[in-house]
């Protein structure tokens, strides 16, 4: 993950040390939906995950280290757009961010990375 992914519009529903959880406002005019697919746009899961890592890097400046290992990594639902996801960031133990997408819609994606 050379390259930074452009974030989303997002607000801040909790935030301690511990934990943050944003609501994301994914638009239809994301470039990430751009021939992905051109008659039925989802957003790509290795956005998700590179917006778990940047999104940990900002409100967990600790991790600021690159990721050394991404664990546990499901995809069980697509994200369309015009969606409001929320995502849930969990430190765990000293090195580690549990991260989780969802919605009323259902679960999107979860994982743990280890920096």
């Amino acid at each position: 993950m050379n390259k930074e992914i452009k974030i989303p519009e997002c607000q801040v529903v909790t935030e301690n040390q511990q934990e943050v959880v944003l609501q994301l406002s994914i638009t239809a005019n994301a470039m990430y939906f751009q021939g992905h697919f051109p008659n039925a746009p989802v957003l790509p899961g290795v956005v998700l995950l590179d917006w778990a890592v940047q999104f940990a890097q900002r409100y967990f400046p600790f991790f600021s280290a690159p990721v050394m290992e991404v664990q546990a990594l499901k995809f069980q639902k697509v994200v369309h757009p015009n969606s409001q996801v929320i995502l849930n960031l969990n430190k765990s133990g000293g090195n580690k961010v549990v991260f989780k997408y969802h919605s009323r819609e259902g679960q999107y994606g979860t994982g743990r990375l280890l920096f």
